[in-house]
């Protein structure tokens, strides 16, 4: 395969360097289809085995491991982006200074002040930059959900809520009924981790009776209310595996028997009292006070919440620092595949549960080697039913995408993912 028309060299050193065991991240399998790539990010093969390679200074040439029909949208995604070597090497702080955060887009940084404001402002060397008509937009980091609409509602923000924020909750119905509010649907899911490496959620039947007792339904008319769906799978509906779903909400019935059986397994006789972690925000902890209740009624459980800014929040979750924890993903493309193989491996970036599986592991293989679409969709949903009978997270909804604007805002595009385009983004003249 070869990408033509745009300078390359930096996107062969980016792949590379996020690849390499030094410096990966922890979206490194994302280039897994690269030929060569996997070996050499788990330190069983070299850089010059990686198939990528700039061939001259506009044209890139990509050798892939397996046939993959979706990598044109892969290239898209922020693990591909290109970073300069002149920037990077040597300046481990990089990416967190406005002055060396350098990009190719249609705009560019002039200020972040942490916790505060990100600005960015049209950027002149782009390549389409006549087609850019904002000069300027400026992001403001607020905390608080209520504050952010209040500021929007003072004339101090043009949008609030998503994709970059989110509504107040409680403010959401008379958003909706009064016509200001936007709501899409989005491919996400929006599900909690449980710990697989330490009891009592190293018992399979156990993450599956605290996943069936819950209301979902209630959740989403009750808290949520944004037309937001019940998880009864992980992958979401614009490329589900199983449209009935793989388990039944609120089955409170099973949960109980689940839970007295994977204790009898455990050898508990009393279930310990459990922490349930999320990060700060008005609506995970809505969600997680209805969630604890719930089991408390239906299970008999006393559980913790634990609340923790999303940067300490991240590094505990990452280091097993948890029992029960919140979570979400948003497609980066839209294949069921970007969902089901952050679960591959229990050392996965992203897989934070330590869950592996060896059949789901080679479900997920066989996938990539199957041409035929509709053969490729069975192998896959065998794959995500493994994963929820052995229930490593618990799905709880599928996301929508709800926000506020100023009339005077055209053209934010806001794709199927939920990912936010502002290249064409304008602010009409008042006629």
């Amino acid at each position: 395969m070869r990408i033509t028309k745009i300078p390359r060299p930096n996107f062969e050193y980016a792949w590379k360097r996020a690849l390499d065991p030094k410096t990966a991240s922890n979206y490194a399998y994302q280039l897994y289809y690269v030929k060569g790539a996997e070996a050499f990010n788990k330190g069983k093969g070299k850089v010059e085995e990686v198939g990528v390679k700039a061939v001259d200074d506009k044209t890139l040439e990509v050798e892939l491991a397996n046939p993959t029909p979706f990598f044109l949208e892969l290239v898209a995604f922020k693990t591909y982006f290109p970073v300069n070597p002149k920037v990077v090497d040597g300046n481990e702080k990089w990416a967190t200074d406005a002055k060396t955060v350098i990009g190719n887009g249609p705009f560019k940084m002039d200020t972040w002040e942490h916790k505060s404001k990100l600005v960015v402002s049209k950027n002149d060397n782009y390549w389409d930059k006549d087609n850019v008509k904002l000069d300027k937009i400026e992001f403001s980091m607020v905390e608080d959900e209520n504050t952010e609409l209040s500021m929007f509602e003072n004339g101090e923000l043009h949008w609030a809520g998503a994709p970059t924020s989110a509504l107040p909750t409680d403010a959401i119905p008379a958003l909706k009924d009064s016509g200001k509010m936007t709501t899409q649907p989005i491919a996400g899911t929006y599900f909690y981790r449980f710990n697989t490496e330490k009891p009592p959620f190293n018992n399979a039947k156990i993450r599956k009776a605290f996943a069936y007792a819950i209301d979902r339904q209630s959740l989403i008319d009750n808290i949520l209310q944004a037309g937001q769906l019940p998880a009864t799978g992980y992958v979401p509906p614009s490329m589900a595996l199983n449209k009935d779903g793989f388990y039944k909400d609120n089955d409170i019935e099973a949960a109980k028997k689940l839970l007295e059986e994977g204790m009898k397994e455990a050898g508990i006789s009393k279930f310990p009292a459990l922490t349930l972690s999320f990060n700060t925000s008005e609506g995970h902890k809505k969600i997680a006070e209805a969630i604890q209740d719930q089991w408390k009624k239906n299970l008999g459980v006393d559980v913790k919440l634990e609340n923790k800014e999303w940067k300490v929040y991240l590094d505990d979750v990452h280091q097993g620092k948890y029992q029960v924890a919140r979570a979400g993903w948003l497609g980066d493309f839209n294949d069921p595949i970007n969902f089901l193989e952050m679960f591959k491996e229990k050392d996965g970036g992203n897989n934070d549960t330590r869950w592996e599986n060896p059949k789901y592991k080679e479900l997920l293989n066989q996938s990539a080697l199957e041409l035929d679409p509709e053969k490729r969709k069975a192998i896959l949903a065998q794959a995500e039913q493994i994963l929820m009978d052995e229930m490593p997270i618990m799905p709880i909804y599928y996301y929508t995408n709800s926000w506020v604007k100023d009339d005077k805002v055209q053209d934010v595009l806001i794709d199927g993912l939920g990912a936010v385009d502002y290249k064409y983004a304008d602010i009409a003249e008042k006629k």
